[in-house]
């Protein structure tokens, strides 16, 4: 049976697509501005590795930057690439849970 061809879309196309989803949160938009996509896209860039994975002797790319300090704790440091961190989205979910159950924005200890 033939399969559907990929489908290709255009940086416009695209841009339209992201706009998109953004009206849909509006909640998130104060939070994750252009200013926010800017510094996030910089940050990647200077550290592209996982730095949970790291610590592990893996070599993980980063795809998400995280606030060491939530935003819903530290506002005003939203913006403070001090408080960034970067890593894999399985990580991050891993952090995310511990966040949610303890209180903790950290990974707990694991092995491999």
């Amino acid at each position: 049976m033939p399969t559907k061809p990929p489908t290709f879309r255009n940086k416009a196309q695209l841009e339209r697509i992201a706009d998109r989803k953004r009206q849909a949160r509006p909640e998130t938009n104060k939070i994750y501005d252009g200013a926010w996509r800017r510094l996030r896209r910089h940050h990647l860039a200077a550290n592209p590795l996982c730095v949970e994975c790291f610590k592990l002797d893996k070599i993980v790319e980063a795809t998400v930057v995280d606030h060491i300090q939530p935003v819903a704790i530290a506002p005003d440091r939203r913006l403070d690439p001090t408080n960034f961190r970067s890593c894999c989205q399985s990580c991050r979910s891993i952090m995310s849970q511990n966040w949610k159950a303890n209180g903790i924005n950290e990974v707990p200890n694991r092995r491999s």
